[in-house]
Parts: structure tokens; sequence; C-alpha cells
């Protein structure tokens, strides 16, 4: 959690703060999953996840209120990147299909996919900045 906002106004401008460099993740993530044929996307989901199995009971160890906050918001995340990484998927699904069938390339449902991940980016950084605040009053 970034900063620990105190206060409503301080957890918007987290929030903010937070949801750029999301969508700035997920815009790399998507961009270099398309260049490298998929493999970008699902290393990052895989890294994601592995670090997420490793950090969380740590955490719950040393401090399950931090936990419990964190439970809150990396659900969000962690399904926007996975939306993310299947629209990549399904964009080279489509190519392929137009390169040897010269089937229409289908980009409307990974766009779709890719804007629900953009809008659970957004309301998983909210529920980060509101975690925060509340931690820090907590632990304040």
């Amino acid at each position: 959690m970034q900063n620990l906002p105190q206060d409503g106004g301080e957890a918007a401008v987290t929030a903010l703060r937070v949801a750029i460099r999301n969508l700035q993740a997920l815009s790399v993530s998507l961009l270099l999953g398309l260049c490298s044929g998929g493999l970008y996307s699902v290393l990052v989901l895989a890294w994601n996840g592995w670090a997420l199995g490793r950090v969380l009971p740590a955490v719950v160890r040393t401090s399950p209120a931090a936990a419990l906050f964190t439970l809150t918001y990396v659900p969000a995340e962690f399904m926007a990147m996975l939306l993310g990484c299947l629209s990549v998927q399904q964009v080279l699904l489509s190519a392929r299909r137009w390169l040897v069938g010269n089937e229409r390339i289908e980009i409307d449902r990974p766009l779709k996919a890719a804007a629900l991940a953009a809008g659970l980016l957004l309301i998983g950084a909210w529920l980060e900045a509101d975690a925060g605040r509340r931690l820090h009053r907590l632990l304040g």
C-alpha cells in the first residue's frame, strides 16, 4: 500500500496515483504481451500469482489486519491482470485464424475485456487507498 493516506482528500490522491500506476502496468503488459506472442502477459500473471502466494502468508503472520485490508483490493487487481492476459490471448488467436483461415480478426471482445480490466483496476485503486486509510487509522 502506498503512503497510507490519512483522510478522504489524501485517499483520493493516493487512489489516483495507484490507478495511474496500475493502468500503466496493464498497458505495458498488454503491449508487450502482443509483441511477445502472449508470453509476457502469461509470465506477469504467473509472477503476480507466485508473489501473492509468497507474500500473503508472511503478511498474515506479521499483521493479520494488514492482510485483511490487502484482501479487499488484491482480488480486483489480480482479476484485472487475468482479463488483460486473456484479451491478449484472444487477439493472438484471432490473428492466427486470420492468417490460417482468412477469418475476420475479432477485436471487440478483447477490447471489452481490456476495458473491464481497466475498470477493475480503477476499483482496485480506490479500494487500496481506502484500505490504506483504514490501516493508518488502525495503526495510528
